[in-house]
């Protein structure tokens, strides 16, 4: 008896309303060819899967197309040229900077190109001793 009413008043249950940062009032992604797409370990279908029974199905789809084409910065101000300095630390250490750059490139995260586009920014490269360990940190971006 008690089980027949939890059934009957689970089917009733209104869907939970979107939570407020599920609705970006930007656009998160930007659909690019295949070979542009970043190489990522996100598996954008099983996010899908995973997100099946989400109550906005928005969400989930943003999600994947996050993992397909990678997140955009949300920088929407006028085209400009922005390089700046690298940090000191990569100087101390070049052969562990050189290494990483390798292995970014070797796995499809990082790619050389020919020219800069007309509007980009690139953030400094630096480093960070961690635990007798460094770690290399750096971004190029362009709009």
């Amino acid at each position: 008896m008690q089980s027949s009413r939890l059934k009957i008043a689970a089917t009733h249950v209104s869907p939970l309303p979107s939570r407020p940062n599920t609705n970006p009032c930007f656009r998160v992604f930007t659909p690019i060819a295949s070979h542009l797409r970043p190489h990522s370990t996100l598996h954008p279908d099983r996010w899908q899967a995973l997100l099946a029974n989400y109550p906005d199905q928005n969400f989930p789809c943003m999600l994947a197309n996050i993992a397909r084409f990678g997140a955009r910065v949300g920088y929407e101000g006028p085209h400009l040229r922005i390089r700046s300095r690298n940090h000191p630390s990569i100087y101390r250490i070049p052969d562990i900077i050189t290494q990483n750059i390798l292995q970014e490139v070797a796995e499809g995260r990082i790619a050389q190109i020919s020219s800069l586009p007309p509007a980009f920014f690139i953030s400094p490269l630096g480093a960070v001793e961690k635990k007798d360990q460094w770690s290399a940190y750096g971004l190029a971006s362009y709009s």
